[in-house]
């Protein structure tokens, strides 16, 4: 998609038009392990009855969930900046016009 100008339309006088395709972004669906990681395996890990570090094992689960979302959301980022950048896409700069504000409206 890009941003084009125009004069009548709209209070800050731009339209979207699809002139360009967004980048393809498939690889979101990582964003539901650390809720599968939540909701489905914390069950398993409440009978658990290892003491990791001394502490309860669940507490230690939570933990290590924190870690590993961070590193999805990381990875997941790298992947959205990769699909920008790839020929023939455009980039987040390119739909902004190179990266510049957009005008807004004299009133």
């Amino acid at each position: 998609m890009s941003i084009e100008r125009t004069e009548a339309i709209g209070d800050a006088g731009f339209t979207l038009t699809t002139g360009t395709l967004a980048p393809r972004r498939s690889h979101r669906w990582l964003l539901l392990l650390p809720f599968a990681w939540q909701v489905g395996l914390t069950p398993w890990a409440n009978d658990v009855q290892l003491r990791p570090l001394g502490l309860p094992f669940l507490m230690f689960w939570q933990m290590a969930g924190i870690v590993f979302t961070s590193a999805v959301i990381a990875a997941v980022f790298a992947l959205d900046r990769r699909a920008e950048r790839r020929p023939g896409k455009a980039s987040s700069d390119e739909v902004l016009g190179g990266g510049q504000t957009p005008p807004t409206g004299d009133r």
